[in-house]
């Protein structure tokens, strides 16, 4: 997976905002907006491969290729939307994910889209780098759950 990339771009965000003494500022803010977009991108990103991984395990290009272009249109981001989609798959994996996952990290994905979308569409959003740094753990288990519920 990416995640090694995605977390030293968020580290180097956070000592630069250490280092300039910009915590609880505007300043943060504004970075905290930008990284909760970039982040939501690489799930994004992340869930789309995942799901066309499965899809390709079928043998089918025309099942995959329609799936990809279903994909390009929006990603399934919410945590409902997960859900929703490994219940197309089957009960079962909808069953694997709900058992590898805790409410508490769903919370924490939840936390980042939520926000992201919030920010996205101009909204204020209170959130520190060190909420995000928390809520980023979750949400990388929950996607880790989303990828082993698909898992054949």
């Amino acid at each position: 997976t990416r995640w090694p990339a995605l977390l030293g771009r968020q580290l180097i965000v956070i000592m630069a905002i250490d280092q300039t003494g910009s915590r609880y500022t505007i300043i943060e803010n504004q970075l905290t907006r930008f990284m909760l977009v970039h982040i939501c991108g690489h799930y994004e990103m992340e869930i789309k491969s995942i799901i066309l991984n499965r899809v390709k395990k079928s043998g089918d290009p025309g099942v995959t290729s329609y799936v990809k272009s279903l994909l390009e249109r929006r990603a399934p981001v919410h945590p409902d939307s997960l859900k929703s989609v490994l219940k197309k798959f089957g009960e079962e994996c909808l069953d694997r994910f709900v058992q590898n996952t805790t409410e508490a990290d769903l919370h924490q994905y939840a936390n980042i889209v939520v926000n992201r979308n919030k920010s996205a569409h101009g909204e204020y959003v209170q959130t520190s780098f060190d909420e995000i740094r928390t809520y980023h753990a979750g949400a990388k288990r929950v996607i880790v759950a989303f990828d082993r519920a698909l898992e054949r």
